[in-house]
């Protein structure tokens, strides 16, 4: 994939914060220093927020469509730029991101689950690709289990 120009991926970072708070510093250092993977993460950020209002039907912070977008995202991200440079995006993502305690608490461990578990998944099955109807099943298995952190419960969708 080609490198966007700093200043293409700062519009569309900017764009996409007229929904989200503004991007962190830490995150405005990474896509400096990140370009390609930045452009990467940012495809990867829309796609989890389509699949979230496809599922969820809504797209909120501290529920069940939350801890799901954060999962999904996370497992994409790991997909396509492997485990390390995923979790440097999440990072950035978090720090300073002026959630509150609870909820920046919430988001890194759903992170965290997420990378695990799509790590576990890539480990189990090397030479198959993770698609994203699996993500996405594995982000409900995950909510169904009460294995991600939820604060403000609304429900998941019914199958």
């Amino acid at each position: 994939m080609k490198s966007l120009p700093m200043k293409t991926l700062l519009a569309l970072f900017t764009l996409a914060a007229l929904a989200h708070p503004p991007l962190t510093k830490t995150e405005k250092a990474l896509l400096k220093s990140h370009r390609r993977e930045a452009g990467i993460a940012r495809a990867q950020k829309e796609i989890a927020e389509k699949a979230t209002l496809r599922v969820f039907a809504r797209n909120e912070n501290r529920d069940e469509s939350d801890a799901f977008r954060h999962y999904v995202g996370a497992a994409l991200l790991v997909k396509e730029l492997g485990a390390p440079m995923a979790q440097k995006f999440l990072d950035a993502h978090e720090t300073g991101s002026g959630n509150s305690g609870p909820e920046e608490k919430m988001d890194r461990a759903n992170n965290t689950v997420a990378v695990q578990d799509t790590v576990a998944l890539q480990k189990s099955h090397p030479t198959k690709e993770l698609s994203l109807p699996e993500i996405e099943a594995a982000a409900l298995r995950a909510l169904r289990e009460k294995r991600l952190e939820v604060l403000a419960p609304r429900g998941l969708p019914t199958p």
